[in-house]
């Protein structure tokens, strides 16, 4: 069909419509669902499919395969149309089913994605916002989650005492019996990413970084507009994105003295954050981009750390060599892995331009805890297989776990709070003090 489609002097004009039109039903396939795009690829070919029956009887050939595929293609049109016409079209049109719309008015806020309304006949029940989710201020089993204060302040002073219109998807009530349910602050009709963005609350949240999307098949209606507005609003790093790093960046001692020292002894340009990569050449473009934009900011001088040891090691090195290349002098601050002993070689990789290396400490020391007040988990964690820094049972010093409570294991257990560039015996001690 397409190559005889595209012959002849109108080719180009041919083509372009099949361009269009596959563009067309395409976007269809994104926001409408699977069964429209199925009908609208289908009408050029039962179009085309019929020419040829029609073609074939005028020549008095009889209608022989050229039925068939008429009668064939036709079929699966009327399916896939049986199919809308059953299917709930409002799921995924722009328009709104209004049978699907409740009004009711907020009596409480529960938490930032949680409220408790009335209905017009008095009675009440808890509704759950769909395809969200803020941070955690009532869980019976969670703290309090960073931002969930804020999250629950804002649904709170929006919406307490407002009437609201409840539109439902699919589901009707989650596990826990909550309705499920999108929360539109005016009478929801056509649908438009400007009109969610400013009427559907639970977008709003997503807008203003108090929540993050989440997807429950069936309940995807407004996923691919949520998912646009949790991409804007990232890029931000407001709100709920603003946690990743934050206390370590906000606490660690090398910024502090930087900031300390700006406008006075130094000129302070900021931090640039650099990803951990595992390939090779990610490693070596990562580090250019490094070196390019501390050029760019017009700094003569930097200062690398590094967040863990081992394959980051690369990472470290390779952005030390990319600034002394660019000219910027430059000193790093990291942990070193030389063993129990320290007689181990101390980083992965080493380059004769990092010259000017500052070291926090071997993380394969061995380091005592004393028992701790309160313990979240199992000590007994720490001798099972695979976790870095504790074992089940040493010859010399026993078990990582001790009776009583104590703690004996190497550096590399503090892992997860090494502070950036590590944790020596002496960093902790001062640490401690501040």
């Amino acid at each position: 069909m397409i190559n005889k489609l595209f012959k002849g002097k109108k080719s180009i004009l041919s083509k372009l419509v099949f361009l269009a039109y596959s563009a067309f039903s395409l976007q269809m396939l994104r926001f409408n669902g699977p069964w429209l795009f199925l009908f609208l690829a289908l009408i050029p070919s039962s179009i085309y499919a019929l020419w040829q029956f029609i073609k074939a009887i005028s020549r008095r050939r009889g209608p022989g395969p050229a039925l068939y595929n008429f009668l064939g293609i036709l079929l699966a049109l009327f399916i896939s149309f049986g199919f809308l016409i059953n299917w709930d079209f409002s799921f995924y049109s722009g328009y709104i089913n209004p049978d699907k719309v409740q009004v009711a008015q907020v009596v409480r806020a529960i938490d930032g994605d949680s409220i408790e309304v009335e209905f017009l006949d008095g009675s009440r029940d808890r509704v759950r916002m769909i395809g969200i989710d803020t941070p955690e201020t009532v869980h019976p089993r969670k703290e309090v989650e960073y931002f969930g204060k804020e999250a629950y302040d804002f649904t709170r002073s929006s919406l307490e005492g407002r009437e609201v219109y409840l539109e439902k998807d699919i589901s009707n009530r989650d596990i826990y019996g909550n309705l499920l349910r999108y929360v539109w602050l005016k009478s929801p009709n056509k649908i438009s990413l400007s009109k969610i963005r400013k009427n559907l609350f639970n977008a709003k949240l997503i807008d203003k970084s108090y929540a993050r999307v989440v997807s429950f098949p069936p309940d995807l209606k407004y996923w691919s507009y949520f998912r646009t507005l949790e991409l804007e609003s990232r890029k931000e790093g407001l709100g709920i994105w603003n946690k990743e790093k934050r206390e370590d960046f906000q606490n660690f001692p090398t910024i502090k003295e930087l900031y300390k020292e700006h406008g006075k002894s130094l000129n302070f340009l900021g931090v640039i954050m650099s990803n951990l990569n595992v390939a090779l050449e990610q490693k070596k473009r990562s580090a250019v981009f490094v070196a390019q934009m501390a050029k760019s900011l017009g700094a003569d001088g930097a200062i690398v750390t590094e967040e863990g040891y081992g394959n980051p090691d690369a990472d470290y090195i390779l952005c030390l060599a990319a600034l002394e290349d660019v000219g910027i002098k430059t000193v790093g601050i990291s942990n070193e892995c030389t063993g129990r002993d320290g007689a181990s070689q101390p980083l992965v990789t080493l380059d004769v331009k990092a010259n000017a290396l500052v070291s926090t400490g071997n993380v394969s020391e061995i380091i005592e805890l004393p028992p701790a007040d309160k313990v979240i988990g199992e000590l007994e964690a720490l001798g099972r297989d695979g976790l870095s820094g504790g074992w089940a049972y040493d010859e010399i010093l026993g078990g990582s776990v001790r009776e009583g409570g104590s703690i004996i294991m190497e550096n590399n257990a503090m892992f997860c709070g090494d502070m950036i560039a590590g944790w020596s015996t002496n960093f902790r001690r001062n640490w401690r003090r501040r």
